[in-house]
């Protein structure tokens, strides 16, 4: 009898939701050569505290480094969260084009 009343709860966890806040696109010559380059980052909020935002940045940096010897083109941004009862995870994706000069 306690599984029965133990079970409710614990699908109170499980449950989640997710949803894109934001995808960005600048325009790209299709027929241009080039490297694909990305980068994926996520972050993780407990119970809605969160004053870091420094991961962004990092994100970026990685990103960016991938690329030390030309320019990024074609950039395209995602940010979407996967929503819990208790967290959310923030993931962002950045992809591009990089041409060396």
């Amino acid at each position: 009898m306690r599984f029965v009343r133990v079970v409710p709860f614990l699908l109170l966890f499980s449950v989640g939701c997710a949803s894109v806040h934001s995808f960005h696109q600048e325009p790209f010559d299709v027929d241009a050569k080039g490297t694909l380059v990305a980068y994926e980052a996520e972050h993780t909020v407990w119970f809605r505290f969160d004053n870091d935002t420094s991961w962004v940045q990092a994100a970026q940096d990685h990103f960016l480094a991938q690329c030390p010897s030309g320019k990024i083109e074609g950039v395209s941004s995602r940010l979407s969260t996967l929503n819990s009862f208790m967290h959310w995870n923030y993931h962002l994706r950045l992809a591009g084009t990089c041409k060396v000069r």
